[in-house]
């Protein structure tokens, strides 16, 4: 299809228009666009003719194609789009269908005109044969700095500083109607603009009038009320305003110094000398000089070279303003000047009206105003300052949109902070971490895979300040879902709150996203999503760095969220996108054979290094940025990472940092950092992940293999005397009974240690805990097996860290027992070597029942990886710990 496009030319004639046009209004007519059509016609799939007011528009970008469809019931030829302001053509669109025909479809754009203006338009199309039509359209700009949008602004600028010099004239009584008149008209014309170009109101007779005949009468209103109360300041005997100068009784005016009034006076008539006592004023609590002496008459008074005596108790500063005028005196009464009714009040004496006192009261010592510490009763006493009003404690998320929308069609999205919570809304009450007091930011974190911002200002990340005034605030995102082939899927938009970099919640929302408008009105809403408790931790600090991994779709697509515990920590708004491939469980499983059959061979390392550099390649340069940062944050220490991850097969912990952060450990990210990580599954594992284990007894499944195809396992065996020796641990037989009971809560256990065999094979006949009567504990049995005392549990059995998807959500043996109440769990990846295995374990409990967290015991360990022939076995790495960074195993007492 040939296309042809033209626009005005040249900013200045769009300026023109913008500006001028509004003016052609009142001497144009009213354009007729009410027509039977006897064509169809749509714009990016949206009926054309039904947009004919500018409170239904249709939404075109200012930047990209949009598409037109015409059905006619005879041949088209040729047509127009005219974009029109105020009725003004501002760009105008001719075409001419290569192929003659009753249906025509073709991609136009507005490039050319995006750098002019965006917003409200009425477009008048000429499509032969149908009739002349008209519809209103909201170009969606790129960018707010566009030529109208700065005309509109200079125009506003210009008339409100027109009005606003109009009203001081007033106010000083030396005219400025006109000005203020015709500087509110004119703000109201820029404001019209502007708001034409949000896409708000369209520019119309109607709008010019609301927007310049308002606003320019309430200017002339607003003057004509300033200039009645100069002139009544001007009139008034007792007036103190910038333009008058205060007299004595008789009409002396009362001598200048320094920090009294120095402002013009107006002329008045010579006074007679004054020779009474000087009149006592009524100083402000801050004016604390001695008030001026009498005037010498009738000649007009020198500045004063010496301050009279300060009065007792007053301090002798200059004071900072004006002394109010007396007392009106009526003419012909006598004014008696006694000691107490002077300036020099005596200490203690209360003054009365006409009796002022110049002694300022007492300070409050804070730099408050005068009066700020007076208490409700009125006394100035030091009583206790009044407690500040704090924000409250906890709050529910707030995400608000549509229930159902139709694709690649705008919509809003209202994220922000609830008082109660919302049925539609997945996440529990939020709590505010214990060392936050007084107003604070919430930072919420957005993904909503499936759909795109369409406002070019806006991200995913928004930062809410909550105060006691405005403890529950909100801000507003635009979205389109994208092109949908299924008439409907369900989609839901997620979001993560922090606290100066700290999680403290998540929620979600169900949505339903349509193919077309026609199949809103016949789709039930989503299902409201049952109330869970999602919280995370406000009693500890966070860790340095927090790794939210979503599932996107297509399958394979996973999204980051960073979030750092140092708020100068700069992390990306938008979330990271990675992509893992189509089939995540194969490349798991590749791991595991690898590992297996390269374990105690010269080439493990570089092995591992090939498949920590494989997972490091799917991570963006962004994540390493920050990486690096937090690292730089944490100075001596290693850096604690917390990953909460809704991807079950990617062992993120083994991915290869370049340059590392310590140049003197192995390359690997939990060599480097102290790493845990928590499954978000659907509603279960709960979180928050704890940081503290209180540990009062433990229990170690172990037992004699005498199977066939399994190996006896005899440090393990060892391994389960030695616990038992050494911490009370009670033992437990490693046959499937005997578990039961233990997974069942019988004996109780704080803490269970298993020394056994595992298998990862989730397509075959084990996959498991293999015991020693030949079968195997299953993960869906541990899940079935809720663990009351939510115990920490050490699997030091091959492979059974490994995990899974099973009906789209994380599966495995570790995430079973979290999915059972675990608070955290160890486990290999991979197969172990038996006597290291041992070893490790026995290390772990003497560091971490003395106060190290497992998460640091583990990057120690993993730091002994080296590339050293002495390095035999790839057991350092293959431990995953599922657990938050910063827990601690403590023992109870007793």
């Amino acid at each position: 299809m040939a296309r042809r496009s033209r626009a005005v030319e040249g900013p200045i004639a769009a300026v023109a228009a913008l500006v001028l046009a509004p003016l052609a209004l009142a001497f144009s007519a009213a354009v007729a666009n009410a027509q039977t059509p006897s064509c169809e016609i749509s714009v990016n799939r949206q009926d054309a003719l039904s947009a004919d007011s500018p409170d239904r528009p249709l939404r075109v970008p200012a930047t990209g194609p949009f598409r037109v469809s015409v059905e006619a019931e005879q041949p088209i030829q040729t047509g127009s789009l005219s974009v029109r302001l105020a009725s003004v053509p501002v760009h105008t669109i001719t075409f001419s269908p290569t192929q003659t025909g009753n249906t025509w479809t073709d991609n136009f754009s507005l490039d050319s005109f995006e750098a002019i203006g965006a917003g409200l338009y009425e477009v008048v199309g000429n499509i032969p044969p149908c009739p002349i039509f008209t519809a209103w359209v909201v170009v969606d700009g790129p960018s707010p700095v566009t030529v109208a949008n700065v005309a509109a602004l200079g125009v506003l600028v210009v008339g409100v500083a027109t009005a606003g010099a109009g009203l001081v004239a007033g106010a000083r009584g030396v005219g400025g109607l006109a000005r203020s008149v015709i500087g509110g008209a004119v703000a109201g014309l820029g404001a019209l603009v502007l708001a034409q170009q949000q896409g708000m109101v369209p520019v119309d007779a109607g709008t010019l009038i609301a927007f310049t005949a308002i606003p320019g009468g309430l200017s002339g209103v607003t003057h004509t009320a300033l200039g009645a109360i100069g002139r009544r300041r001007q009139e008034s005997p007792g007036d103190t305003g910038p333009y008058y100068t205060p007299t004595y009784p008789g009409g002396q005016p009362v001598p200048s110094y320094p920090g009294a009034h120095s402002g013009p006076s107006y002329p008045s008539a010579p006074a007679p000398p004054y020779s009474g006592p000087p009149p006592a004023y009524d100083y402000p609590a801050y004016d604390t000089a001695a008030p001026p002496p009498p005037p010498p008459p009738p000649m007009a008074p020198p500045m004063p070279t010496t301050a009279p005596a300060p009065a007792p108790m007053a301090p002798t500063s200059p004071p900072p303003m004006a002394p109010p005028m007396p007392e009106p005196i009526t003419p012909g009464a006598t004014t008696t000047a006694t000691p107490s009714a002077t300036a020099t009040a005596t200490p203690g004496s209360s003054p009365t009206r006409g009796s002022h006192a110049a002694t300022p009261p007492e300070s409050t010592g804070s730099g408050a105003p005068p009066g700020a510490g007076a208490s409700a009763g009125g006394s100035s006493g030091a009583g206790p300052a009044p407690a500040t009003p704090q924000p409250p404690r906890e709050s529910y998320a707030h995400i608000f949109c549509p229930e159902t929308v139709v694709a690649e069609m705008e919509f809003e999205l209202v994220v922000g902070l609830a008082a109660q919570p919302d049925r539609d809304v997945v996440g529990g009450p939020m709590v505010v971490p214990e060392r936050i007091v007084g107003p604070y930011t919430m930072t919420i974190q957005v993904i909503a895979d499936g759909f795109r911002l369409t406002r070019p200002h806006e991200t995913w990340r928004a930062d809410l300040r909550v105060t006691a005034e405005a403890p529950y605030p909100t801000t507003v995102l635009h979205l389109a879902a994208d092109e949908q082939t299924r008439p409907v899927v369900a989609q839901s938009i997620r979001a993560m709150y922090s606290i100066d970099g700290q999680a403290v919640g998540l929620a979600a929302r169900p949505i339903a996203v349509v193919r077309e408008a026609s199949l809103v009105a016949s789709t039930p809403p989503p299902p409201a999503a049952e109330p869970v408790d999602i919280m995370l931790p406000t009693d500890s600090v966070p860790p340095d760095l927090t790794v939210r991994i979503e599932v996107g779709q297509p399958a394979g697509r996973l999204l980051l969220q960073l979030l750092a515990g140092d708020p100068q920590v700069v992390i990306p708004s938008e979330p990271l996108v990675v992509d893992i491939g189509n089939e995540p469980g194969l490349f798991l499983r590749d791991i595991i054979r690898k590992m297996n059959a390269a374990e105690g061979q010269p080439g493990m390392y570089k092995v591992l290094m090939g498949i920590g550099l494989t997972i490091a390649d799917q991570l963006p340069t962004e994540f390493w940025d920050v990486v690096a940062a937090v690292g730089k944050k944490a100075g001596d220490r290693p850096p604690t990472i917390l990953f909460l991850s809704a991807e079950p097969y990617v062992p993120w912990e083994l991915a290869v940092m370049e340059p590392p952060l310590d140049a003197a450990l192995p390359p690997f990210l939990a060599a480097q950092a102290s790493v845990g990580r928590w499954v978000l599954g659907q509603r279960r594992p709960k979180l928050p992940p704890p940081t503290e284990v209180k540990v009062g007894s433990i229990a170690v499944v172990s037992g004699v293999y005498n199977l066939p195809g399994w190996d006896r396992l005899i440090d393990a065996e060892q391994e389960a005397d030695e616990l038992a020796t050494t911490y009370g641990a009670a033992k437990v037989n490693a046959a499937s009974q005997d578990v039961l009971r233990l997974v069942g809560g019988n004996p109780p256990a704080d803490l269970l240690h298993f020394a056994v065999h595992g298998q990862y094979d989730p397509n075959g006949a084990i996959d498991g805990i293999v015991l020693v009567d030949g079968l195997t504990l299953d993960p869906m049995q541990v899940k079935g097996s809720p663990l009351a005392s939510r115990p920490f549990v050490f699997l030091n059995a091959c492979q059974v860290g490994s995990g899974e998807q099973v009906l789209g959500d994380y599966a495995g043996m570790a995430e079973a027992f979290l999915f059972a109440g675990a608070s955290g769990v160890i486990a290999p990846l991979w197969s172990i070597d038996d006597v290291m295995a041992r070893e490790l374990a026995l290390r772990f409990y003497e560091k971490a029942l003395t106060g190290r967290t497992p998460a640091d015991i583990l990057r120690e360990e993993r730091a002994a990886f080296i590339d050293d022939p002495a390095t035999i076995s790839s057991t350092y790495l293959a431990y995953q710990y599922f657990g938050h960074p910063h827990m601690t195993i403590a023992r109870a007492a007793g």
